[in-house]
C-alpha cells in the first residue's frame, strides 16, 4: 500500500513540475532567433525562463527589436517568470535609434529581467507600465536611450511592489536613468547611474516620481547627472534614502519637490554637487521627518537648502550631519526650519561642520581620524553602502561608510568593498 501511495504522490506532482520551461534564444541553435518569437510562441508562466544567448558562451550578441511583454505571461509570487542574458555572455538589446523602446512590459505580474543590455531607444531602454506587479530589474546596463534607462510606470500608471537592483543607467538623454512611479512598495538598491541628461532641473541619476509610496533607495552611486542624484518628487509619502553616494550632480546631490512627507535620510553622503541636500518648497509644504548621519560636503552653493518658493519646508529632526559646503555657505533657510528653528544648526544635536576627511577627491571612505568616525547615531539600519557591519567601533559613523580599517594592496580597496 505505502508504495502505491508514493507512486500517487509522485504522479500527482508531475504536472507542476512539467510548468516549468526554459526556451533558448540565439541566432541559431536555439528554440528561436528573436526573443518576441519566444514570448509569443509560449504562455509564460510559473517559473518559467527565457535565456538569451550568444552563439557560444562568453560572446556577444545584438537583437535589434522592441520587445513587447503583455499581461497573458506572468508569474506567481516566489515563482516568478525570468527573461535573462545567459551568464557570461553579453546580450544587446538595441532600438537602433528608430525604436521607441527596447523592452515594454505592460501590466505584468511575477516577472524578472537580468544580465540584458537596452541601449539607443528612441524613447526608454526598459518601460515599465499600466499596473505591472512584483517586477525585479537586475544587473542590466541601460544607456544611451532618448529618455529613461529604466522607468516604472512611464504611461502614468501605478506600478506596485518593483524593485531595481545593481544596474547601470548612463548617458539616457532626458528624465533620467533610473525611476519612475511605484506604488505600495519598492526598493532600488545597488544601482550606479551617471552622465544622464542635459536639462540642469529635469533629468536626473534616480528620479522616484510624482505619487510614490513606501519605497526605500538605498547603496546607490549617483554622479555627474545634469540635475540631481537622487530625485522625490512631489506627493511622495514613506521614502527612505539611506547609504547612497552622490557627488558632482548639477542641481543637488538629494532634491526633495513638494509636496512630500514621511522621508527619511540617513547615512548619505554628497561631494561636490551644486546644493548638497535641497527642498524645493515651490507652492505648498514639504515634511522631511528625519536628516541623520548625513555629510554635505564642498558645495557649490549650499550644502543643506530650504528655499524657492512659497511653502515651508520643514526638516522635523536634524541631528548627527556634518555639513561643511563651500561658495554660497552651509545652509541657506529662507523657508521653513530645521529642528523647529531657522538658524544654523551646527553645534547643536551633535551636527558639525567640518572637513570629513575623505580618503580622495573620488573615494569618499573616511580616513581613520575623520570627524565623522564613531559620531553618528544609531537609525536602525545594520550596514553601510559596502555590506560593512554598522556600527564598527564604538558608534554609528556618519556618511556611507563605516570606517572598517587600513587599506590592502597598493590600490584604494578596503576590505568591506570598492573604492567607490
Amino acid at each position: 500500500m505505502k508504495k502505491w501511495i508514493l507512486l500517487l504522490s509522485l504522479f500527482l506532482l508531475l504536472p507542476k513540475l512539467a510548468l516549468s520551461a526554459t526556451y533558448t534564444v540565439c541566432a541559431s541553435g536555439c528554440d528561436h532567433t528573436t526573443i518576441q518569437a519566444a514570448i509569443n510562441g509560449h504562455v509564460l508562466t510559473t517559473d518559467d525562463i527565457v535565456e538569451v544567448r550568444a552563439d557560444t558562451p562568453g560572446g556577444t550578441a545584438t537583437f535589434a527589436e522592441q520587445v513587447a511583454w503583455y499581461s497573458t505571461d506572468n508569474g506567481t509570487a516566489g515563482h516568478p517568470v525570468v527573461l535573462r542574458g545567459r551568464a557570461g555572455d553579453i546580450i544587446n538589446i538595441t532600438g537602433s535609434d528608430t525604436r521607441d523602446n527596447c523592452l515594454v512590459m505592460t501590466g505584468v505580474s511575477y516577472a524578472t529581467v537580468q544580465n540584458i543590455r537596452f541601449h539607443d531607444a528612441v524613447y526608454s531602454g526598459v518601460q515599465i507600465q499600466s499596473a505591472s506587479d512584483h517586477i525585479i530589474i537586475q544587473d542590466c546596463i541601460a544607456y544611451d536611450n532618448g529618455w529613461w534607462g529604466i522607468a516604472f510606470s512611464d504611461d502614468g500608471g501605478a506600478d506596485t511592489n518593483c524593485y531595481a537592483y545593481r544596474n547601470i543607467c548612463y548617458g539616457n538623454l532626458n528624465y533620467g536613468g533610473l525611476g519612475g512611479k511605484i506604488n505600495t512598495a519598492g526598493e532600488i538598491s545597488g544601482n550606479i547611474c551617471y552622465s544622464n541628461g542635459d536639462d540642469s532641473w529635469a533629468d536626473h541619476g534616480i528620479y522616484i516620481s510624482s505619487n510614490s509610496k513606501n519605497m526605500v533607495v538605498k547603496n546607490n552611486l549617483s554622479y555627474s547627472n545634469a540635475a540631481v542624484g537622487i530625485k522625490v518628487g512631489s506627493n511622495t509619502t514613506g521614502i527612505t534614502i539611506a547609504y547612497n553616494v552622490t557627488y558632482s550632480n548639477g542641481r543637488a546631490g538629494i532634491l526633495i519637490d513638494t509636496p512630500t512627507s514621511g522621508i527619511d535620510i540617513y547615512n548619505n553622503t554628497d561631494y561636490s554637487s551644486l546644493n548638497g541636500l535641497y527642498l524645493v518648497a515651490s507652492d505648498t509644504n514639504i515634511t522631511v521627518d528625519n536628516v541623520k548621519n548625513n555629510i554635505f560636503y564642498a558645495a557649490d552653493e549650499y550644502g543643506v537648502r530650504l528655499t524657492e518658493g512659497t511653502g515651508a519646508a520643514v526638516i522635523t529632526t536634524f541631528t548627527n550631519n556634518d555639513v561643511d559646503a563651500g561658495v554660497g555657505g552651509d545652509y541657506e533657510i529662507t523657508t521653513g526650519s530645521i529642528n523647529g528653528s531657522a538658524n544654523n544648526p551646527t553645534g547643536s544635536n551633535g551636527n558639525i561642520s567640518v572637513d570629513p576627511l575623505f580618503v580622495s577627491a573620488t573615494n569618499f571612505h573616511i580616513l581613520a581620524g575623520s570627524p565623522c568616525k564613531d559620531t553618528g547615531t544609531p537609525v536602525g539600519l545594520t550596514q553601510d553602502k559596502d555590506g560593512i557591519p554598522v556600527p564598527v567601533g564604538t558608534g554609528v559613523d556618519i556618511g556611507a561608510y563605516e570606517y572598517f580599517g587600513t587599506f590592502l594592496g597598493t590600490g584604494i580597496t578596503f576590505r568591506g568593498g570598492s573604492a567607490q
